[in-house]
């Protein structure tokens, strides 16, 4: 772990609990606290954290250049903010059945709300009020693309609140079947829906320990894949602190360690602890010692936060991940199946894509839709083919095993050990 991001750690905590950061005890280049920052979606936590400093910490003058456009940027995420909470209430009003998820929900529990920007805002729905959330979306002036059999939300975009995301899910398919295969067995939403008051607006949400079940599961499932950040430690270690008389925590940590994740969420809620001795990870309180923190944070710092590709070597680690949870108790053959099962509907999107998707590859098929079905079969047959030659049953995600891994692969399975995920 380099002394920038050491820092970095330091300087969220800092913005996060409201605390006057120090100058770093070791020479740092401020311009790469600033690109970490931004890659683990913590620049305006930290930006809130030198805003209110009175020590002149960050000598380059750049630093004030990118701290004068995070106000900007705030201000322009609090119009978004309103804007969302209008529209919460407003569905509220309109006797829609939601639940808010993370976002505002989360930044509730940071010195600075505002400090916490989230690019989107994710909705729980039943399946039930699916369709009247999303019909209700489309009246209000959003963009929705409704989700696929093999996705758990829907994307509704709007040109100032942005993003919504309405899940009938918590987690996808992959995600419950293999990694959380108990979970049918958990209760992992029992609480009746509660209200939280954000900026005066009382918004339904998860009941306080569901809520923080699902907080650290998503979590879990980010480290997993590889795309992890620092904004969902601080999310975790600040909403358990912030709720813990509300959060029955023996079942809080009961579910987490049936699913073997204990270890792996005491060492996230220590490293957003450890800067308060300034700067460097400490030995942490609830077994997770130094080793096993320092080791985490290097994973961090080495990671490509939300930028991951499939096939890249960091995402090794997940597919053989994927491979000795469902091998622990079925074949080898029943999971290379699976997987093919699992990307179904991936399979049938590239062969037979929807029309509007041709219609932008092909112009002509605006004019002439009856081509549809023509177009269709040259896939199948050619395309098809061509793809199968280069290696298209070589199900993507699947693993080989442990020996066909890289070097980045073996690492991060190796962690997962070391954590006893596994």
């Amino acid at each position: 772990m380099t002394a920038e991001f050491s820092y970095l750690i330091y300087l969220t905590y800092c913005g996060a609990t409201g605390t006057a950061p120090e100058p770093p005890m070791h020479s740092v280049e401020w311009a790469r606290i600033f690109r970490l920052a931004q890659t683990h979606c913590v620049d305006s936590i930290v930006a809130a954290a030198l805003l209110t400093c009175e020590n002149d910490i960050y000598p380059e003058p750049e630093v004030g250049t990118i701290l004068t456009k995070e106000q900007k940027r705030r201000r322009l995420n609090a119009v978004r903010k309103h804007e969302t909470l209008r529209l919460l209430k407003d569905m509220t009003n309109a006797g829609l059945d939601f639940a808010l998820l993370k976002g505002l929900v989360a930044a509730e529990a940071y010195f600075q709300p505002e400090s916490r920007l989230s690019g989107d805002t994710d909705l729980l729905v039943s399946p039930g009020q699916e369709k009247r959330v999303l019909d209700y979306l489309a009246r209000q002036g959003f963009y929705v693309k409704e989700r696929s059999p093999d996705q758990y939300h829907s994307s509704c975009t709007h040109p100032i609140i942005g993003l919504v995301e309405v899940h009938v899910k918590l987690y996808d398919e992959i995600v419950e079947n293999i990694w959380f295969r108990k979970a049918e067995k958990l209760p992992f939403i029992i609480e009746p829906a509660i209200f939280c008051n954000i900026a005066g607006t009382d918004v339904p949400t998860l009941g306080w320990t569901d809520h923080m079940i699902y907080l650290s599961l998503h979590a879990v499932k980010h480290f997993i894949l590889g795309d992890f950040n620092l904004r969902m430690i601080f999310d975790i270690a600040l909403f358990y602190q912030k709720h813990r008389g509300e959060i029955n925590t023996e079942r809080f940590w009961d579910i987490i360690g049936q699913l073997h994740y204990a270890l792996v969420i005491a060492a996230f809620m220590n490293i957003a602890d450890i800067a308060r001795d300034a700067k460097e990870p400490s030995a942490a309180e609830a077994g997770t010692d130094e080793e096993t923190i320092r080791m985490i944070c290097d994973d961090l710092e080495q990671g490509e936060s939300f930028q991951m590709k499939n096939g890249s070597p960091r995402a090794e680690g997940w597919h053989e991940y994927n491979r000795l949870k469902y091998v622990s108790s079925k074949s080898n053959a029943r999971y290379r199946l699976y997987m093919i099962y699992w990307y179904r509907y991936g399979y049938l999107r590239a062969l037979f894509p929807s029309r509007a998707h041709l219609a932008e590859r092909y112009p002509v098929m605006i004019r002439r839709p009856y081509l549809l079905p023509f177009v269709w079969i040259h896939r199948l047959l050619f395309r098809g083919i061509h793809r199968i030659f280069h290696g298209a049953l070589k199900t993507p995600g699947a693993s080989d095993g442990e020996s066909s891994l890289s070097g980045a692969g073996k690492g991060r399975l190796e962690m997962f050990k070391k954590l006893e995920m596994l």
